[in-house]
């Protein structure tokens, strides 16, 4: 038996919308302003810093943990380690989609304000032997063409 820290996931078949999520996911919002050709709007009173793993990657490395296994008991983080500020995702979003831009971020770069929450993923990874197949932004953008292609 293992437990799985879970950090943050990403995927068409994952909770997408403010009904659904609770509006506590800003990653969904830039997905959804990316989907619905809105402006990306970042607004935090800190640096905020995330990794996204895509919900494949997430199905193969649950199902590589169960089939891999042993007996003994072990705590494991479980996600992405392939961090990005959400500033440059949205900046990056932006201009894939060629959409307008909006952030404090050089207001809150003379603060000292950090909010990063990356798993490490070390003991995992070398206990498994685990790659991730997208990295954050890769996992984004095919949230993004995957819930294009479902409407």
């Amino acid at each position: 038996m293992s437990i799985l820290r879970c950090f943050a996931f990403v995927g068409k078949n994952l909770p997408n919308n403010k009904k659904n999520y609770n509006n506590k996911f800003a990653v969904m919002d830039l997905i959804n302003s990316a989907i619905q050709s809105k402006t990306i709007l970042i607004k935090s009173n800190s640096l905020v810093v995330r990794s996204y793993m895509h919900q494949n990657d997430l199905a193969n490395w649950i199902l590589a943990i169960i089939f891999k296994m042993k007996k003994k008991f072990s705590i494991y983080n479980f996600g992405s380690d392939d961090e990005i500020s959400l500033h440059d995702l949205g900046q990056f979003l932006a201009k894939k989609y060629n959409l307008s831009f909006n952030s404090n971020f050089l207001e809150m770069n003379n603060s000292n304000k950090k909010d990063i929450y990356i798993p490490n993923l070390e003991k995992i990874k070398k206990t498994f032997k685990l790659k991730l197949n997208f990295n954050s932004i890769q996992a984004v953008l095919n949230t993004i063409q995957e819930i294009k292609k479902q409407k």
